[in-house]
Order: C-alpha cells, then structure tokens, then sequence
C-alpha cells in the first residue's frame, strides 16, 4: 500500500509541473486503501471543503 502510494508520488513529482493540489488524490487513495485495510467501510474525504464549512470554528 505504502509502496504503491510513494511510486505514484514519485511519477506526479517527475513530471515536474505539479502543484500541491496534484497530489491530493493519491493521498486520498492511500488513506481510502488503509481505512478500508482497517475495516472502515464508509470513509469520505473531502480534498478542499468550501471555506463557508470553517468560518464559523472559532467559535467552538
């Protein structure tokens, strides 16, 4: 899992235009495979949640 989740990295950096954002679907794999490797079945991941989600955390 860990192999696969560095090889992808590897070939996205090569290319040698990613932005940050280019990476965040591999990672979202890699925690989607362990959640699942962990017996979680109903995993979501949000890669950029809308700002209007968080204005309101400091008041918590």
């Amino acid at each position: 899992m860990l192999k696969a989740y560095l090889k992808n990295i590897s070939k996205i950096a090569r290319q040698g235009d990613a932005r940050e954002e280019s990476y965040y679907s591999i990672l979202g794999g890699l925690l989607n495979q362990y959640a699942e490797s962990v017996g979680k079945k109903k995993v979501h991941i949000t890669t950029l949640p809308k700002k209007d989600l968080w204005q309101h955390t400091d008041a918590l």
